[in-house]
């Protein structure tokens, strides 16, 4: 119902719900809102217009979401394609076979998290030459936090000459 609220005549493709805006109507979860998204796209009656998440420059897009029984108009400024009606929801015909889609679409998006995962490193319990130590001073009116340092071995060898830079010659 809060999405269907937002809709207007020409913004179908163009809808969002973050938490923020669902606390407004009563949903106080962050996993009770986006497992109902999934399930309202599993049974056909909402699709994802255009897919959220980092843009290169670093800042985060939100889900944007269409009714499928309403027609889609072009905005090119947020990439939604203009679309008919495609009525997904007609092809759930009984109670078990919606049942059977929100299950899919639960599997598919534990798969989708699966993939996501990094795995992380094991580190060993011994020491090595680029162990990480701590300064052994420090004062108690430190502006920056100390972060602790490498050990580094450094090269022997001739002195290599600088030259500047292009842009700064």
């Amino acid at each position: 119902m809060a999405l269907l609220l937002q809709k207007g005549s020409t913004n179908n493709g163009d809808l969002s719900l973050p938490i923020t805006v669902a606390r407004r109507y009563g949903i106080k979860s962050e996993a009770t809102l986006a497992k109902a998204l999934r399930e309202l796209c599993s049974v056909g009656l909402l699709a994802i217009s255009r897919r959220g998440g980092s843009t290169k420059d670093g800042r985060r897009q939100v889900n944007l979401y269409r009714f499928t029984d309403y027609e889609v108009f072009e905005n090119p400024s947020k990439n939604i394609e203009a679309c008919k009606p495609t009525n997904e929801w007609k092809l759930i015909k009984t109670l078990a076979m919606g049942r059977q889609a929100i299950q899919r679409g639960e599997e598919e998006a534990a798969a989708r998290a699966a993939e996501k995962k990094v795995l992380l490193q094991k580190m060993k319990g011994t020491t090595s030459k680029n162990e990480v130590v701590e300064p052994k001073t420090t004062s108690k009116n430190e502006v920056w936090a100390v972060a602790p340092l490498q050990k580094m071995k450094l090269a022997h060898g001739p002195p290599i000459d600088a030259k500047p830079c292009a842009a700064t010659a």
